[in-house]
């Protein structure tokens, strides 16, 4: 008997499936000459089959490791805090308990993130590495109670739909399990005639479907898995349709990556989908290229006459005898190609450039002082504005649509396994809502703000140069311009922009305590200064003490 729920997810998987094919078959076309060991949206292959039977010119294929690394250390950068949290209340932004709050809960984050059992490091270059291949990447945050396990899914095994916002609120994520895997993770909620055919293909695999989705009838009051904000319904996609797990989610496990969207379109494109055409033609001139080598170095041979030639050798160093007529010309000669082979060179160098930049490894690249070529602190800053301008577009949608959701998620397993202290909350952030944003503070980030310190520096800049003329007519107005500016401020900005750590800058209080102690230090030394003519002004009204006594004594 087939399940109807089951059936219909069944049904609505088919159709998601049916309108996702012309990328699958775009996208199988990339990963053979860009990632070949992420093929399979259109044919399953054989666990360590070659894959890399198309691929003639690795250029695209070292530029998505480049690109995918650039992006890990740009947006969430390993050795970096690349966001903190702010209580969304502006009233509470200098309360010092809410900021001690804010600053541990942050820590606790980054800790459970990257901890060796979570693996968010490796997974996030795997969400990278498809999202500039395919345009989509996507990691299933997974609530391996108390902690946090990230999982990458290729994107051949899931399918995910919006919501009316434009919002990804729909995953079928579709994987395999062995019959004793299957035994092992569902048990007697599988069908009977798959746990009695188990003992005789425990290899054999099946197909599941996990279905999350948002739930229409709940009850928001009751805690329980049926009640959450999201169903999730495990079903079996072989021998019929049939639920074998049911239960729920309270924020969508999925964070989605797209690169670039189109109108109307669901799923991304991404840098190799623009630079298809370059790839599969510098593919192509590569194997032209090949055989042109393969010409030259080996070439084949002409004869006059079949008939009259003895097979001969090619054997370095080996002698044939009758090649040569009485006159001493060639009876037989190389044929070799003609044409200039520098020109297919350049035409080939023109889409490697095209393929780099496609993948922005241009824009990645460091930029070297040599010689008298050196860029002033301004210049630099000015370059870096460039590239937050340029990446702007792609580190907002990574931040909206893919780290936004990852946080949240995460946030509410913490707190829903205990790790966060719900009792730690400060009285004013409940008073307040409770409400909490992502300030994030990626180098990508700090790059967008480079505007503001190009900005600061050629201000000081132009103060500088504009009071150092005018003192020579008018010191005072020189003076009153210079005093404008209020430096302490604007190198407090500067390092923030440039991400410079905060604790290199002493604070006010630090201040003060400084000016205090050096205060006390002038003093000290002013006392050790005077202690000679001290010591001479003790000695003499001791001396007049002494003489006043005697004289009290003889009276």
């Amino acid at each position: 008997m087939i399940d109807e729920r089951a059936k219909m997810l069944g049904d609505r998987l088919k159709s998601m499936q049916a309108a996702r094919v012309n990328f699958n078959t775009t996208w199988e076309r990339i990963a053979r000459v860009v990632l070949p060991t992420s093929t399979g949206f259109i044919t399953t292959y054989a666990a360590g089959s070659n894959q890399s039977q198309d691929i003639f010119d690795s250029t695209a294929q070292l530029a998505l490791p480049r690109f995918a690394a650039a992006l890990d250390t740009l947006v969430t950068p390993q050795t970096n805090r690349w966001h903190s949290l702010q209580p969304t209340s502006k009233r509470l932004k200098n309360n010092t308990a809410v900021a001690r709050f804010m600053a541990e809960l942050t820590d606790l984050l980054f800790s459970v993130r990257y901890s060796p059992k979570g693996g968010f490091a490796s997974r996030a270059f795997e969400t990278y590495m498809s999202l500039g291949a395919f345009g989509n990447g996507v990691i299933y945050v997974h609530d391996a109670k108390p902690g946090i396990r990230y999982v990458a899914v290729h994107l051949s095994e899931i399918w995910f739909d919006e919501d009316h916002n434009g919002v990804i609120d729909t995953a079928y994520w579709c994987h395999e399990y062995t019959y004793r895997q299957a035994v092992q993770k569902f048990g007697d909620k599988l069908p009977k005639e798959i746990r009695d055919q188990e003992p005789s293909k425990p290899d054999a695999k099946l197909k599941f479907c996990k279905a999350v989705y948002p739930r229409k009838d709940r009850n928001p009051s009751r805690r329980d898995n049926m009640n959450m904000a999201f169903a999730s319904v495990t079903f079996l996609c072989d021998g019929g349709y049939a639920v074998v797990e049911e239960s729920g989610y309270r924020t969508f496990p999925f964070a989605v990556a797209r690169y670039v969207t189109s109108p109307r379109e669901v799923y991304g494109r991404s840098p190799a989908q623009d630079a298809l055409a370059d790839i599969l033609t510098l593919n192509e001139m590569s194997k032209t290229s090949l055989r042109y080598g393969q010409m030259v170095t080996d070439p084949p041979y002409m004869a006059a006459d079949a008939d009259s030639m003895d097979p001969f050798s090619t054997r370095p160093g080996a002698i044939n005898y009758g090649y040569l007529s009485p006159d001493g010309q060639d009876r037989i000669k190389p044929l070799r190609p003609q044409g200039d082979p520098g020109f297919g060179l350049e035409l080939a160098n023109q889409r490697r450039q095209a393929i780099n930049g496609a993948f922005l490894v241009n824009l990645f690249q460091v930029l070297v002082e040599t010689g008298s070529n050196r860029m002033t602190a301004t210049e630099v800053m000015q370059r870096v504005q460039e590239k937050g301008a340029l990446l702007g577009p792609i580190g907002g949608r990574l931040r909206t649509e893919f780290l936004g959701p990852l946080i949240e998620r995460e946030i509410d397993i913490l707190i829903h396994a205990g790790v966060i202290d719900m009792n730690s909350v400060p009285d004013e952030l409940r008073a307040e809502g409770g409400g909490i944003d992502i300030e994030y503070d990626s180098p990508l980030t700090r790059a967008m703000k480079a505007e503001e310190g190009v900005g600061i520096l050629r201000t000081l800049e132009f103060v500088g140069q504009t009071a150092s003329q005018i003192a020579a007519a008018d010191q005072q107005r020189a003076a009153k311009m210079v005093r404008k500016v209020n430096y302490e401020r604007a190198l407090e900005r500067l390092a923030d922009i440039n991400g410079a750590p905060p604790d290199i800058m002493f604070s006010d209080d630090e201040l003060a305590e400084m000016e205090q102690q050096n205060q006390s230090q002038v003093q000290a030394q002013e006392l050790l200064a005077a202690a000679p003519g001290l010591a001479d002004t003790a000695k003499t009204l001791a001396e007049t003490q002494n003489i006043a006594q005697n004289q009290t004594a003889v009276i």
